[in-house]
């Protein structure tokens, strides 16, 4: 796990498609495409230039009119998922 403080941003050696469907990604430790969509793609493209998971939290919480705690809990899964998989880096 990645601290939360952790600057991330998408890797540069992922394969993505994106669509009305979302975006599709396949991250250097992925065995199949994973689909990203909704809220998860919204993360996705927020990492598109560097960031923290406080900066993301903060942004969606904005644009859900959400609380920041919720939608701190609710990304934490898709980034971990993102980290894991290498189809982000850390800084």
């Amino acid at each position: 796990m990645a601290k939360a403080s952790a600057v991330i941003k998408q890797s540069p050696e992922v394969i993505s498609r994106s669509g009305p469907f979302g975006v599709v990604i396949l991250a250097p430790r992925d065995i199949e495409p994973r689909l990203l969509e909704g809220s998860a793609r919204l993360v996705w493209d927020l990492l598109s230039d560097w960031s923290t998971r406080e900066d993301i939290a903060e942004s969606l919480a904005k644009l859900f009119g959400e609380d920041h705690g919720v939608i701190s809990r609710d990304i934490e899964m898709v980034i971990e998922e993102l980290i894991a998989t290498e189809a982000v880096v850390v800084s």
